[in-house]
């Protein structure tokens, strides 16, 4: 079995699947993060990646959020930080009937990773205050999930109010500065460090159509500035061989039933 290329096409599976929903309802997303540079590079994936990122400016995250959960689309469901066992800050769509395992906390169908945009005024230390409690937040929910006992003090914080509690204070911190008509989007849940993902919301704009994997999808109209910003201006260039790695999870099932085990 090819992994990686099934994987994929399960991948795009649900992005057209995203794509003609925010279609249907009005929904601006564009494609972030490496699913973006793997457009703009590969007009695809990146070779050696398996998963697929985007990301909605808060009011469409949570309007997409909100039609999901009425259960109107057969074969898909969503996962946000309302659910008590999901360990994310961000949302998952699942596509029904697969399975995608990684570690001990994580148990759901093959995905496609959806980050809300929040507001942020300026890149400044209160933003990254405002990260560094988002991050405590989300270790923390994390932290009872997993019960993890490896810093007890940590631990002990975490256990101090409900998953759902920790859920709540994450959602707010990420939203603190929203509806003021600032004008940079901040991506909170990025693995990036916050001042690469504080940008212009002039550079998403309405977004732009861009080849990936022979479909189109939506980028951000300036996708070469928030590349730069991410990654760098020598973006295009490969990283060397022993950085291409893939991260295979432990168990994967796809739509055909057909079954893979990582090792």
């Amino acid at each position: 079995m090819d992994y990686l290329k099934k994987l994929h096409q399960e991948l795009i599976g649900i992005m057209k699947f995203i794509d003609a929903v925010c279609e249907d309802n009005g929904i601006t997303y564009y494609l972030t993060a490496g699913t973006l540079l793997g457009a703009v590079r590969h007009k695809g994936f990146i070779p050696w990646d398996d998963d697929l990122d985007i990301v909605m400016p808060r009011e469409d995250y949570e309007k997409f959020i909100g039609i999901m959960q009425t259960g109107a689309y057969e074969g898909y469901s969503i996962l946000t930080i309302g659910d008590d066992a999901y360990p994310n800050y961000f949302a998952k769509v699942q596509k029904e009937g697969t399975v995608y395992m990684e570690g001990d906390d994580s148990n759901w169908g093959i995905f496609v990773d959806i980050f809300p945009l929040d507001e942020a005024k300026q890149k400044n230390s209160l933003l990254k205050i405002q990260k560094e409690l988002f991050n405590f937040s989300v270790f923390s929910r994390r932290r009872v999930i997993a019960n993890n006992r490896s810093n007890l003090l940590l631990y002990g914080l975490s256990k101090a109010l409900p998953v759902g509690t920790w859920a709540k204070i994450a959602d707010r911190i990420a939203k603190a500065q929203d509806n003021r008509g600032y004008d940079l989007y901040v991506n909170f849940g990025s693995q990036y460090s916050v001042y690469k993902q504080t940008m212009p919301k002039e550079w998403f704009g309405r977004g732009t159509y861009i080849v990936f994997e022979n479909e189109k999808f939506r980028a951000p109209e300036s996708y070469d500035r928030i590349l730069t910003s991410i990654y760098g201006r020598n973006y295009m260039e490969l990283p060397p061989e022993e950085k291409r790695v893939t991260h295979h999870p432990d168990r994967v099932v796809f739509s055909d039933g057909e079954e893979f085990i990582g090792k």
